[in-house]
């Protein structure tokens, strides 16, 4: 078995199975590596696979249907899942002012015991 195509859904995947299957060519679906989490369980990104010998003729089959490339479509579910657990890169202000004082207190601490140390 290949892996020919990726379907961002569930649903998604089911459709060009079916539209693989009217062309004749069986395949199969996988939950795609990597998005096994529970974010994802219900009906998360999936790999479509067919036998080795069919692969070009089922490229040929979705050509149609596929727009995006697969490594566009990782990185945008990528990004949602970091949106989801709010890894959004950015440090809020609340944050920034907590570190600021932080480093500002041990730097007073550090100029204090140095002071008694003298």
């Amino acid at each position: 078995m290949v892996k020919i195509a990726f379907a961002r859904t569930q649903p998604e995947a089911e459709m060009m199975q079916g539209l693989l299957t009217d062309a004749g060519i069986p395949s199969m679906l996988k939950r795609t590596a990597g998005f096994d989490n529970p974010e994802f369980l219900p009906s998360g990104p999936r790999d479509i696979y067919v036998v080795v010998d069919l692969a070009k003729r089922a490229r040929e089959v979705l050509a149609d249907t596929m727009i995006d490339s697969e490594q566009d479509e990782v990185a945008e579910l990528e990004q949602e899942r970091r949106l989801a657990r709010g890894e959004t890169g950015v440090t809020s202000p609340g944050r920034l002012a907590f570190w600021i004082l932080v480093v500002a207190l041990g730097g007073c601490l550090i100029a204090w015991l140095l002071y008694q140390a003298v």
